[in-house]
């Protein structure tokens, strides 16, 4: 049996500091070796190519071996950003998703079986430490564990929690122990309940993992002859200073103008099958209406068709908003044939 423990990274500097790159701050160093007095050697060491992973393990006290991608579940297009955070069982409801989804299924499936392959190359009997990101270690665990065994870890990961893993040589995983870093030990900003979603996207780590889906989520419009198309990840951060406020449902309007309840946003005028309804009802189930849509400056809907028929099934007239007076750049812009 090989031992695994995977937790997520530490305290990270905000503000202007983070800018300067994901690192940890000195409270996350600091806590990061408090946790490392809990380890006892590890044989095999993991962490992303992210600074703040691979600070948190040295901070602990290990060496690291290798540097992986560790893409995050928000590249599938399935599951929105963060939203693993407001789930009282991000694994069941992971799994779940994953059973409407080919996409996020094969994501889960291939993310877990990377780390069953890296744990073979620990001996028997050895134990392996992989310090990783919100979202991509629920993927994982979801991925791993039995539907059972998934449902009893409860919340989701937050700074320095994490859970030891056992693996047979016939691949099969359970549960050691759940690890949850004080409450009252976290910087005030981290704590459950207080903290806000980043303005950075875990995703933005994880770009050029080779294998990884590239189905972008994307909001376009027409102006002035040219395709104008952003994507909607790069949308979070740069809506996460605006002012929100309540619109009624029947006034979040689509890009015809008509309410955006009465056009088809997710189907492109095809026919929609079974598994693709099967596929939006999981989303709309899992989404977080504590998190605002976003409007362009034209009032239009750019991100948030879920949270807006999720408040509608719950006889919600109102939901939560932020608009763009004025468009960010961009990601894309594309001539249109005038042939």
């Amino acid at each position: 049996m090989r031992t695994v423990e995977l937790r997520r990274h530490s305290f990270t500097k905000k503000g202007d500091a983070r800018d300067r790159g994901s690192h940890l701050s000195q409270e996350g160093v600091r806590a990061a070796r408090e946790v490392g007095t809990l380890f006892g050697a590890f044989d095999y060491v993991i962490a992303s190519t992210s600074p703040r992973t691979m600070e948190t393990a040295i901070a602990m006290g290990h060496a690291v071996d290798d540097l992986v991608e560790m893409p995050s579940p928000v590249e599938t297009g399935e599951v929105e950003f963060h939203s693993w955070r407001a789930w009282a069982d991000p694994f069941t409801t992971l799994r779940a998703l994953a059973g409407g989804s080919k996409t996020l299924s094969e994501y889960m499936t291939r993310e877990s079986e990377r780390l069953l392959a890296a744990a073979r190359r620990v001996d028997e009997g050895g134990r392996m430490l992989v310090v990783g990101h919100g979202g991509w270690l629920e993927s994982v665990v979801a991925g791993l564990l039995t539907a059972g065994a998934a449902a009893t870890v409860g919340g989701s990961f937050w700074h320095l929690d994490g859970i030891r893993l056992a693996i047979t040589e016939e691949s099969r995983v359970s549960v050691q122990a759940v690890h949850r870093f004080p409450q009252s030990a976290r910087p005030s900003d981290d704590r459950l309940g207080q903290m806000k979603p980043s303005a950075t996207p875990a995703v933005q780590a994880a770009n050029g993992g080779a294998g990884v889906p590239r189905r972008k989520q994307t909001h376009s419009n027409v102006r002035d002859g040219k395709r104008y198309v952003w994507y909607t990840e790069n949308l979070w951060p740069r809506a996460a200073e605006l002012q929100v406020f309540e619109i009624a449902l029947e006034e979040v309007k689509a890009w015809t103008g008509r309410p955006a309840l009465d056009e088809d946003c997710w189907f492109g005028g095809r026919s929609a099958t079974l598994r693709d309804v099967a596929r939006h009802c999981a989303r709309i189930n899992a989404t977080n209406l504590q998190h605002p849509i976003i409007l362009n400056d034209d009032g239009s809907l750019m991100d948030g068709g879920h949270r807006v028929c999720r408040a509608l099934l719950e006889g919600r007239s109102t939901v939560t908003a932020v608009q763009f007076s004025a468009m960010p750049p961009a990601d894309e812009i594309q001539e249109l044939s005038t042939e």
